[in-house]
């Protein structure tokens, strides 16, 4: 319930117990591959990235009292309305965005480029260079980071829509992995 943007929690283990432990689902951060249309997965090595399922949650303890006090003062509706609107609103900016030649900065993925989509306060984008290329994640975060700006790049919390959205085959997410190219590496996308 409190996070920027994941959550709070708690796993106690002994190294020895972690061997007999298995997960039947994973996120991400979680693991170095995953192909969203056949079960495959390559977990990472360490108990704690393989335990540690997203961005490690560190200013989430400070954020507890507020954010129960938070939610004592407001309603989740009014809050889902506040979060809905905002996004509607980065969406509306994102789209607006033209580079010189008149040729679009942002491409919104899952409501066919619409401003008024009924989604949720999350928007997925990928920005475009003048020339048609894309930016990479990590250039757009760490652009982003130095202008204050806090973004969630990547993928493999979703690795479905992932594939789907950029086109990616089964054979190539396969190939990327033999070259030895993981999740959080530098990628074009």
């Amino acid at each position: 319930m409190f996070g920027y943007p994941t959550g709070l929690g708690a796993l106690v283990v002994r190294n020895e117990a972690a061997k007999l432990m298995k997960k039947t689902y994973f996120s991400g951060g979680t693991v170095a591959a995953s192909i969203a249309d056949m079960d495959f997965v390559k977990h990472r090595d360490g108990i704690e990235e393989l335990f540690e399922d997203g961005t490690a949650s560190f200013l989430s303890i400070a954020s507890i009292s507020h954010g129960f006090r938070i939610l004592n003062d407001l309603t989740t509706p009014s809050i889902s309305r506040h979060t809905s609107s905002l996004a509607r609103y980065l969406r509306r900016m994102l789209l607006s965005l033209k580079h010189e030649n008149g040729a679009d900065v942002c491409v919104l993925y899952g409501g066919d480029n619409k401003v008024s989509v009924n989604m949720g306060p999350t928007v997925s984008f990928n920005l475009k260079r003048l020339d048609g290329s894309w930016f990479g994640y990590r250039e757009v975060e760490k652009l982003a980071s130095l202008s204050g700006i806090q973004l969630r790049t990547g993928c493999f919390c979703n690795p479905g829509a992932c594939a789907k959205y950029l086109g990616l085959l089964t054979w190539s997410c396969f190939l990327m992995l033999r070259l030895g190219i993981f999740a959080g590496m530098i990628l074009i996308l």
